[in-house]
């Protein structure tokens, strides 16, 4: 980003096309870098289980209880894959064999929560449930797996009715793979993903850098709660009423907009607007700048990073281990804590991070994958899950200190999912799901160098 500012100085841009490029642009390429080495080491993992023939195996164990869901063992793969990251838990999904099965697994995969979301989790923990920390962590994993299957049962019943494809196979014998063949793999999978999820999330980055840079008046902000974001955000803010944000905690709102660009920038973004003092960008001095010592200081932070990420201290206590992709200071953590009012609306918060729109990575990988309709589907279903689930816990929780409005959003939350179900119910014979078979045809596809069937 430094660079794009050098590069916007040199050449005597205005300042506001030099804002528009460094954020803009500079922000999408580096929400996109930093994701590289962790897919790439999933890939290379995933290759190598693939290769070994364990794999294999795994799928099988798991084909009965994935059939009560309408989908093979081999799904059950990629949705594990979840875990890690989400974007290779979707395009994953291309190893399956019927366009249905594999739209349904990538409709499930966002639900799973990634290592992304526990650096925000163990934030919260440590803010509002000190030593117990832990049970709520692990309860929101248990709610997001619980949510995808609810959600594979939905589409079962709904607009994706049918049985699972026979899972019929040969074992292969374990053997250990080629490491030619692995890196080929791994590599044709990486910039498969660089180059069709990566547009997506630079366009997306471009917007929401833009909203994040200017004001509503076109005017560049030094201080971010001038900016677009956060006057939109105090406009929308009294739509999270119900879920236990309330119209004063416009910076929970800010959260939930850049947290859509990248889960990791959720607990940095709270972080900022919590703080008492008037936070203003970062300086650059185009004059001082020097291209090649931030390139060696880019080059020992990414290896740092590396070196911490595969240290033993993540095995030993992963949850504090997250807390590295983003801390908050002492001060901040005491505003929020006054802003949100009560652990229950600290955890219905992270509820609806959980559930609602997945990072532009995600998006860009479902719109690739699939279609733009099915990733805005995604987007809609989770929003709406995120929302109803959010609103029956806070509403549930504090019933007692309003009743009558606690009554109201409970009532309207399951009339409207009961609509919602019926009028899936009514579509299913005008839904399309044979979108993914047009990718590629047989012979295309099983020429490919990766053998990456879509």
């Amino acid at each position: 980003m430094h660079g794009i500012q050098w590069l916007g100085y040199t050449l005597h841009f205005p300042d506001w096309l030099t804002v528009f490029l460094a954020q803009g642009i500079g922000g999408g390429i580096n929400t996109v870098l930093p994701l590289v080495p962790q897919i790439g080491m999933m890939y290379l993992f995933l290759s190598f289980l693939e290769d070994s023939g364990y794999m294999a195996r795994a799928a099988f164990v798991m084909d009965r209880l994935m059939q009560a869901l309408g989908l093979p063992g081999k799904s059950f793969v990629p949705l594990i894959v979840g875990f890690g990251c989400n974007v290779p838990s979707v395009m994953g999904a291309r190893t399956l064999d019927a366009p249905r099965e594999r739209l349904m697994t990538i409709m499930m995969a966002p639900f799973m929560s990634c290592g992304a979301r526990l650096a925000i989790f163990a934030v919260f923990a440590a803010a509002f449930f000190g030593q117990n920390g832990a049970l709520p962590v692990f309860s929101l994993y248990v709610l997001g797996i619980v949510m995808a299957i609810l959600t594979g049962l939905m589409l079962k019943h709904t607009i994706m009715r049918g049985e699972a494809s026979p899972f019929v196979m040969e074992l292969p014998v374990y053997h250990v793979p080629h490491i030619k063949s692995l890196i080929i793999q791994t590599w044709q999978r990486l910039k498969g993903f660089v180059l069709r999820a990566g547009k997506v999330i630079v366009i997306v980055s471009i917007f929401l850098s833009a909203l994040n840079s200017f004001s509503l008046s076109g005017k560049v902000v030094d201080n971010i709660n001038d900016s677009a974001l956060a006057s939109v955000s105090r406009v929308i803010t009294p739509v999270f009423k119900p879920i236990g944000v309330h119209e004063d905690n416009w910076q929970a709102t800010v959260g939930l907009f850049t947290g859509a660009m990248a889960k990791e920038v959720v607990v940095g973004t709270l972080n900022t607007l919590y703080t008492a003092e008037d936070i203003q960008n970062e300086e650059f001095n185009p004059q001082t700048f020097s291209l090649g010592e931030e390139l060696l200081a880019a080059v020992d932070e990414t290896w740092q990073g590396l070196k911490d990420t595969f240290s033993l201290s993540v095995l030993a206590n992963p949850i504090e281990a997250s807390k590295g992709d983003g801390e908050m200071a002492t001060g901040a953590m005491g505003v929020m804590g006054s802003k949100f009012g009560s652990a229950a609306a600290a955890y219905s918060y992270l509820i609806f991070v959980l559930l609602y729109i997945p990072c532009i990575s995600v998006m860009g990988a479902i719109a690739r994958e699939s279609s733009r309709g099915w990733m805005t589907f995604s987007i809609l279903w989770g929003l709406n899950i995120a929302y109803s689930l959010s609103t029956l816990y806070y509403q549930t929780v504090s019933f007692s200190d309003h009743p009558r409005y606690s009554l109201v959003c409970i009532l309207a939350v399951v009339l409207f999912n009961v609509v919602l179900f019926g009028l899936l119910r009514r579509a299913r014979s005008r839904v399309d799901v044979s979108l993914l078979a047009t990718r590629k045809t047989p012979a295309s596809c099983c020429s490919s160098p990766a053998g990456d069937c879509h």
